[in-house]
């Protein structure tokens, strides 16, 4: 399951002022019992009840920290609404809501306040959630660029879960690896303009990289442009996730391991030539998605890490 949300700011009058389009979130992992409870159809469980908000904290501005999916409430909520039945709705393969069940539900909710609001968080609740903060079980859970709402305007966000096939979200069976939470713009390509765009729609790791639909990016980036950086990230994951190490080279740096004969690299491995040659493959596989700058500081002992 992935799920993306999206944000709209009105005034007093109704008018639109600001606007998101569509941005990925994260599932956190108390949400899996919550749906193995719905489909056992177990009497005390329930679905997406509350949407909670949160002010995070400021340090989050300068350095927004990669969200935890074993999360289970915000850090700092200040208030939440009632989903009601009525804004949750199926939608079709043409991103239109309809009638009858389909892979893919919307949840909405708005929220307007008599005082100024500053939102850095948020997340959707269910199970036995109830209007106390903290209430329930976390479905999914977004920290996201700070929002400032000024009094009696109103916020309305929309959140879209989408139930896939294995094929469509194969990427996942990569075994958790480190590099997933490193900045995006350690990937080949990846300059200063593009990575502010990209960071603007909610993708600021190599793992947010991964996840990205081209489709849900808008018009900033190329759509093939897109294709291809996803295809990198992903690449450097699994390429990383299967690494292993190498007696002898695991101090070395990747791009040492590019630029030094393949031979002098097996004397230093004490001729083990099968992992070596293994591990130059894999080195450049890292060299096609991996910024240059980034090889020459990165070690083959790091790599070959999980965590």
């Amino acid at each position: 399951m992935r799920g993306v949300y999206r944000d709209a700011v009105f005034d007093a009058f109704g008018g639109r002022i600001a606007d998101t389009g569509w941005r990925n979130n994260t599932i956190v992992e108390s949400a899996w019992p919550l749906i193995a409870g719905l489909l056992k159809n177990d009497p005390v469980v329930r679905g997406i009840l509350f949407w909670a908000v949160g002010t995070g904290r400021a340090e989050w501005d300068a350095s927004p920290p990669a969200v935890d999916t074993a999360a289970t409430r915000l850090m700092d909520e200040v208030d939440r609404v009632a989903v009601s039945p009525e804004t949750i709705r199926y939608i079709g393969a043409d991103g239109d809501p309809v009638e009858t069940p389909a892979a893919c539900i919307e949840a909405g909710a708005a929220f307007t306040w008599n005082r100024d609001r500053t939102l850095r968080e948020f997340g959707l609740f269910g199970g036995d959630a109830t209007e106390a903060a903290g209430s329930g079980t976390l479905i999914n859970y977004v920290i996201h660029p700070r929002v400032d709402i000024p009094a009696g305007r109103a916020l309305t966000r929309r959140l879209r879960f989408t139930l896939a096939s294995d094929a469509g979200i194969r990427w996942h069976s990569i075994p958790p690896h480190w590099l997933a939470e490193v900045s995006a713009e350690r990937i080949d390509g990846v300059g200063e303009v593009s990575a502010e765009i990209l960071n603007r729609a909610g993708v600021s790791t190599i793992g947010d990289l991964a996840r990205v639909e081209p489709m849900e990016m808008g018009s900033d980036l190329d759509l093939m442009r897109v294709v291809e950086l996803r295809s990198k990230a992903r690449l450097a994951l699994r390429t990383a996730a299967g690494l292993k190490p190498v007696a002898g080279l695991n101090d070395r740096t990747a791009w040492e391991v590019l630029s030094t004969p393949v031979n002098d690299l097996i004397a230093q491995a004490r001729g083990a030539s099968e992992a070596v040659l293994r591990l130059t493959e894999q080195v450049g596989a890292l060299q096609l998605t991996l910024d240059n700058r980034y090889l020459r500081q990165v070690t083959v002992g790091r790599l070959a890490q999980r965590a």
